[in-house]
């Protein structure tokens, strides 16, 4: 294959060309089209230096990167993260896009695209999140030199926190007061399985997530020093009772505090246990796994939604608890940031800061455990 020069075409339009040469058949030949502007020369110099370097066409259809982009992510993340991120494919990427070439998308395909995200019902948190994954997929066309720069990037129309990948909820987001709490609270020991009621309690007064609390054994507590390990967590998806336990999203250790209320919730949940098997659980145990299954995913959420309901507090979702329990520490307890970081089991300040930093200004509420 070679390649000739750049044209400005001859017919009155307003474009540059690539003309393209197959050295193995001559009677083949295309043009690759350009704007005529800056950057459609820019874009067509592009072009013809990556025929030079690599000698192969790289009009490669948007379909085809979306394939490689969700084999990356396969290898690279947690089930969980995976399949979130082909959810956002398969229902707000691939419906708009369709099979285009990569050649052919620009930056107002970007704003169509946005504008019609902004027609779906979902939150500013999820539209960032389905952005953030688009932006990942020009980032690997990037990469493999099929494009100059993402397009997202270029695009102003954006600012520049809806790329943050780890922002967790947005500013005006409500959490669930301490009032709300023990409303809920004492609705799920009074009208479900201990298992789930006090379930809901570690995520309000801890701030695990749903697959650390999930991953709890027995001897994770430390009742003498009043605090609890988190050391693992169990990837929850789908339907499944069965979860395959590994390390924390993070992947790190740490340790949180608990009250005398809680200490005794648990101690009473393992009196439960004896009486209702015969036998003491054994330390290593899983504290939520009931012979072979773990608490459904959906089991979780159907509870967790009744309890809203009853109670009459405005629909949260589970993850809700761990955002009202960082919120709690630095709008009552005045407690460093860094220090909630680490509570929260951040790798990274700055993902605390981007999404709590707004608190600090801000006081209003009570302490967290009770």
């Amino acid at each position: 294959m070679s390649i000739k020069t750049i044209y400005r075409d001859k017919k009155g339009s307003e474009m540059y060309y690539v003309d393209v040469r197959f050295l193995h058949d001559r009677t083949k030949r295309g043009r690759q089209w350009f704007p005529l502007t800056k950057q459609g020369y820019e874009e067509a110099k592009e072009y013809e230096r990556h025929f030079k370097l690599n000698g192969e066409d790289y009009r490669r259809s948007f379909y085809e990167m979306i394939d490689e982009y969700q084999k990356k992510i396969k290898m690279k993340n947690e089930f969980t993260t995976y399949d979130k991120k082909v959810g956002h494919i398969r229902n707000y990427i691939k419906p708009f896009f369709k099979d285009s070439s990569l050649r052919s998308i620009r930056q107002q395909d970007i704003l169509d695209w946005f504008d019609w995200l902004s027609t779906k019902k979902i939150n500013n948190v999820s539209k960032n999140e389905r952005i953030s994954t688009l932006k990942q997929i020009f980032d690997l066309c990037v990469e493999r030199k099929l494009l100059m720069s993402n397009l997202i990037s270029k695009t102003q129309f954006f600012e520049k926190n809806e790329y943050n990948e780890d922002k967790e909820y947005s500013e005006s987001e409500k959490i669930i007061t301490r009032e709300e709490f023990r409303k809920l609270d004492h609705y799920f020991y009074n009208n479900l399985d201990m298992r789930y009621a006090l379930y809901f309690r570690i995520l309000y007064v801890t701030g695990m997530r749903a697959g650390e609390a999930m991953a709890l054994k027995y001897s994770d507590f430390d009742f003498e020093n009043m605090i609890v390990r988190v050391n693992r967590a169990a990837k929850v998806k789908g339907s499944s009772k069965h979860y395959p336990i590994g390390l924390t999203k993070a992947k790190n250790r740490r340790v949180v505090g608990i009250s005398e209320t809680t200490k005794t919730k648990v101690l009473d949940y393992i009196n439960c246990v004896e009486k209702s098997t015969g036998v003491k659980p054994n330390q290593n145990d899983f504290m939520f796994k009931l012979g072979d299954t773990f608490l459904a995913k959906e089991s979780v959420r159907r509870r967790f939604k009744k309890g809203l309901d009853e109670c009459k507090i405005n629909d949260h979702k589970l993850h809700s608890l761990r955002h009202s329990y960082a919120t709690m520490l630095i709008m009552e307890d005045e407690i460093n940031i860094e220090i909630v970081s680490k509570l929260m089991g951040h790798n990274d300040i700055r993902t605390t800061q981007n999404t709590y930093a707004h608190l600090l200004v801000s006081k209003g509420y009570g302490s967290n455990d009770f």
